[in-house]
């Protein structure tokens, strides 16, 4: 008898001993657990209180710079000014980018008009996803004006898992892949839009770069973030252009550049948007012709362009 109680209070006390390690295994196990919850939620607050940065300029990748040649091994390449994050973002407020919207069946339109959130269907998707053999539902075909995105810095540049935008140029396939394609200069990556082989649309022409001008890039002349084009004599390009030259008179101060100097033989006229005479499309289909600025420019220009007999706008043949 008195063996018996004994085995049964050993046993006890094994009992005891085992529940003792059980609970603070348990303890340390929840501990571990607090501490990795409380790392992560640090963690996340301190990469979304930070607003996004631009690396160093001085790890800015260098373009091609049209019209020049190259001295030795040292190619002539574009040097942006280092900006701001500020400087960048209101740039890009005031440009076109920032204002993409497009009415009706839009999802098409994303593409280029809002690539974050362009909806692709299964035909554009690179062939190796196909291997996975999964459905894909059909695009919709309008996205909503409050979710769309316009083009932001991600489109044409990397965000690294800092939030940092890179320098370098590269163009956004599919975001939700992560996806980008590397370019290798500005106008490889504008070209993507305004020089692509699908571009077939009203208004919507190609820009192909010719006459003196043929070897430049786009920003050599465009802001890379406002797109706004310099004017040829402010860029310091042509600063020599003064009213002795014929045609750069006060008379003359509301006439583009291009108005006169195409050498795609385009239509010209006044465009009320813009308040300037500018160079035009071919009319569609529709007989409607659009603005458009002519990228293939050649130093001589013709007054009887504009100064024709029985012109619509009621100018004079002879030029002064």
């Amino acid at each position: 008898m008195d063996r018996r109680i004994s085995l049964i209070s050993k046993a006890s006390n094994q009992s005891r001993n085992c529940i003792g390690l059980n609970a603070r295994a348990i303890s340390l196990f929840l501990a571990q657990c607090l501490l990795l919850l409380l790392l992560i939620v640090g963690l996340a607050a301190c990469q979304s209180s930070d607003p996004p940065t631009i690396s160093s300029p001085d790890t800015q990748a260098t373009q091609p710079s049209g019209g020049g040649e190259t001295t030795g091994d040292e190619p002539i390449v574009d040097e942006p000014e280092a900006s701001s994050l500020g400087e960048i973002e209101q740039a890009w407020q005031a440009s076109p980018h920032a204002d993409t919207y497009v009415e009706g069946d839009n999802n098409i339109c994303a593409r280029c008009h809002a690539p974050v959130v362009f909806v692709p269907s299964i035909d554009d998707l690179d062939p190796s996803c196909l291997v996975c053999k999964f459905e894909v539902a059909p695009p919709p075909a309008s996205i909503a004006q409050d979710i769309w995105t316009n083009v932001e810095c991600n489109v044409c540049h990397l965000v690294n898992k800092n939030d940092e935008v890179e320098p370098e140029f590269a163009w956004l396939l599919f975001l939700l892949l992560n996806e980008y394609e590397p370019v290798a200069s500005s106008p490889e990556l504008c070209g993507k839009c305004h020089a692509g082989p699908d571009l077939d649309l009203p208004g919507h022409p190609a820009v192909a770069v010719g006459g003196a001008h043929a070897d430049y890039s786009c920003t050599d002349c465009h802001d890379a973030h406002s797109t706004t084009a310099a004017s040829c004599g402010a860029a310091g390009c042509h600063d020599d252009m003064g009213a002795d030259v014929a045609g750069h008179d006060e008379a003359h101060e509301s006439v583009s550049c291009v108005a006169c100097h195409d050498a795609d033989d385009m239509a010209v006229g006044p465009d009320d948007d813009q308040g300037t005479w500018i160079t035009f499309l071919p009319p569609d289909s529709e007989e409607v012709s659009y603005p458009f600025t002519s990228h293939n420019t050649q130093l001589e220009a013709t007054c009887d362009r504009c100064h024709y007999p029985n012109n619509a706008w009621g100018l004079t043949e002879e030029v002064k």
